[in-house]
């Protein structure tokens, strides 16, 4: 099935929008008066000549099935986008930005367009009051979707200045909602969430005590509720931020030490800590029962799905932790087994480094067949890319000669590790990118592409301890991994 962007409806001329976007009162004042008109420079295409009104509806056709997990009419983006687009200026030129992202593959002169409707979106949101303006859910929806696609425009721009800014906007916005308002109010909460988890594994965004508060307690596991950026994994992509809070700190004394010191290592020894906290909050999670679950009402992405990808989350997890802090695998060390991944049995034996790394590599191969039972075709690839790269450094080749290490018998099977699996797994990790970079054909998914990559070299390079952000440093490849 091919799921690349379907451009054919926007060369018919006469087409008339479905939602009537060319007699907007909002696009006749943003570009008759309101703002420059930065088309001038242009030579639009003839088939994009009414180019605001092909972008808008561009938006609310392509844009949103390609940006969520999951889509219908229940999906709460589409549902503030529609309503709102008109009333909302920095939605609308938000909205326009995102399309002419995702058409520069074909259309390169949109380049412009896409960059300069951002910094009008980013203008008109740096100019309201955010006590006063209306159209509040509205805004909220553009300064998440404004941040967390600045990588679209520069893969290496991260937005992270805003994102405590955009807690504390929520947190003054919720006391002033009421209860019909509590669904937007969890959309709003895990679409920061979601950005916040993006973010953590590149910088330590914890420690904003002002937004300690920000959000309510957890629903009831009998209540749980789909949301389009993350599916059913809200409660794992907390979790999942603050393991790459601890990441991000962990690496950034580490690389900033010359001469260990006893304040050092007792920041490690409380490090360790959180790790083994971090380790027994995954461990212990409940999934959610999809039978208590509305279905989403989108036949491309199921339940089924959506729950694969919270386990898959919980198991990057589990890596990040163990490959950080290998004394908690070694505390729970047994031979690999996929039926125990999350119950921590007294160890059976003190494992050596090739047994930890081999089970290591057993969990991010568990961890793609998670994978692989999705097809390709479930809107659910747009939140896979951090699963693929996080496993991709634990894909490594497996050294041959057994005889020479004693051939114990985990470490026979560790040796025996077939070549052709892994080969396989590279193989599927790669060719599960490159369509998504089909579908979505952005520099930042050219760039996680080649972070892939790099990583395997350094792998088959002989280099030992390979950790993917690690890499990702190195060269210089830092983006949004979703």
């Amino acid at each position: 099935m091919d799921d690349s962007i379907d451009m054919s409806w926007l060369r018919d001329e006469g087409q008339q929008s479905r939602t009537d976007l060319d007699t907007a009162p909002l696009l006749t004042e943003s570009y008759n008066t309101g703002a420059p008109n930065h088309h001038s420079s242009l030579t639009i295409p003839q088939q994009l000549s009414n180019l605001p009104t092909a972008l808008s509806d561009f938006f609310i056709r392509e844009v949103i099935p390609l940006y969520c997990a999951w889509d219908s009419q229940s999906n709460l983006m589409r549902v503030v986008a529609e309503n709102s687009w008109q009333s909302s200026k920095v939605l609308y030129h938000t909205m326009q930005s995102m399309s002419a992202a995702c058409l520069t593959s074909v259309f390169p002169e949109l380049s412009t367009t896409a960059i300069q409707e951002r910094l009008i979106a980013l203008q008109c949101l740096d100019e309201d009051d955010p006590k006063t303006a209306e159209y509040v859910e509205a805004r909220l929806l553009a300064t998440v979707l404004l941040c967390h696609t600045a990588s679209w425009h520069d893969p290496g721009n991260l937005a992270k200045e805003r994102y405590h800014l955009t807690q504390r906007r929520v947190l003054e916005w919720i006391p002033t909602c009421g209860t019909q308002s509590k669904p937007m109010v969890k959309f709003v909460q895990t679409a920061v969430d979601y950005w916040g988890m993006l973010l953590s594994f590149f910088t330590d965004v914890s420690g904003n005590s002002d937004c300690d508060t920000l959000m309510e307690p957890s629903e009831p596991c009998n209540r749980p509720v789909l949301h389009p950026f993350v599916g059913m994994a809200g409660e794992t992509v907390k979790t999942l931020t603050d393991v790459g809070n601890l990441v991000s700190q962990y690496r950034s004394r580490a690389s900033s030490i010359r001469f260990i010191t006893e304040d050092d290592m007792n920041f490690f020894k409380s490090k360790i800590r959180e790790a083994r906290c971090l380790e027994k909050r995954l461990l212990a999670y409940t999934p959610a029962d999809t039978s208590k679950i509305q279905d989403a009402g989108d036949p491309r992405t199921t339940l089924a799905h959506l729950a694969k990808i919270d386990e898959a989350y919980r198991c990057v997890g589990l890596l990040q932790i163990y490959r950080l802090f290998s004394d908690l695998l070694a505390e729970r060390y047994n031979p690999w087994d996929a039926n125990h991944i999350y119950s921590a049995r007294p160890p059976s034996k003190v494992p050596s480094k090739a047994e930890k790394d081999y089970w290591l590599t057993s969990l991010a191969l568990y961890t793609l067949e998670l994978l692989r039972d999705i097809p390709f075709e479930s809107r659910s690839r747009c939140i896979q890319p951090l699963i693929l790269v996080a496993i991709s450094s634990e894909l490594r080749r497996m050294p041959q000669d057994v005889t020479s290490l004693g051939a114990a018998d985990e470490e026979s099977r560790f040796m025996g590790q077939s070549i052709i699996e892994l080969a396989q797994a590279r193989n599927f990790v790669k060719s599960r990118l490159s369509a998504y970079a089909d579908v979505l054909p952005l520099r930042k998914v050219s760039n996680i592409l080649e972070l892939v990559t790099s990583i395997w070299s350094a792998l088959d390079e002989g280099e030992s301890d390979v950790y993917w952000l690690d890499i990702c440093t190195r060269k210089q490849l830092n983006t949004l991994i979703g």
